[in-house]
């Protein structure tokens, strides 16, 4: 994400050149497959025509055009995005982060209530403070590992950017969340297991913003 909004014609009126400058090298939009080895869905990359016309369009003065011709802004659904979950899983309780300091990375274990094995089709993530989250990654542990490593710990989770060796992705699901990521259906073919004595560890990167900030994340699960 971008370290300010571009929502509007005056936010983007004050980056013009800077606009520029990072799209012509490729820096933005972010997309990180290299061009000439594959095609992906929903691909960011700009074209060569589309880089002329923002170039062609700075050097006019960045005029606003006719206000007429806007589109009507996009509506963004409240609460969950993919509908009601099947099951939430929520942190049990918040942890605080410090006002002040480095970055953060924390590990958090949720257990996962249920009785029999579920399929997941989708998954979707609540993060809880977007503030101060900055991305999280979500995998699985079937043992107590994790469990112990929390406890060892007086705050809620514990510390590093390394899960422990019995952690691994849910079926070779690589599940995250960062600002701006929408959730997708993985579809009744491509859904993933999850058993019952299962926990979830979800790995944070948070930024310390000025002021103690709470982060309580909830997962959503679609079966």
């Amino acid at each position: 994400s971008a370290p300010f909004s571009l929502l509007t014609y005056q936010d983007v009126k004050q980056h013009v050149e800077q606009i520029v400058d990072v799209t012509s090298s490729r820096f933005m939009p972010p997309w990180l497959p290299k061009q000439g080895h594959g095609e992906f869905a929903h691909e960011r990359r700009l074209n060569d025509e589309q880089l002329e016309q923002i170039r062609r369009w700075v050097e006019a003065g960045a005029p606003e055009g006719d206000l007429a011709d806007l589109p009507e802004p996009p509506q963004w659904a409240e609460g969950w995005q993919l509908g009601e979950p099947d099951l939430v899983v929520t942190m049990p309780e918040p942890y605080l982060l410090q006002a002040e300091g480095v970055d953060v990375f924390r590990n958090f274990v949720l257990p996962v209530p249920i009785s029999k094995t579920h399929y997941v089709k989708a998954v979707e993530f609540r993060p809880g403070n977007p503030r101060v989250v900055h991305h999280l990654t979500m995998q699985v542990d079937p043992t107590p590992t994790s469990q112990r490593l929390d406890e060892k710990d007086a705050e809620p989770g514990y510390p590093g950017m390394l899960y422990s060796r019995n952690v691994r992705v849910p079926d070779g699901q690589l599940l995250g969340w960062t600002p701006g990521k929408l959730p997708h259906p993985a579809g009744d073919e491509m859904a993933w297991r999850i058993q019952p004595g299962t926990d979830l560890v979800l790995q944070l990167h948070m930024l310390p913003g000025g002021k103690p900030e709470p982060v309580q994340v909830s997962v959503g699960f679609f079966f």
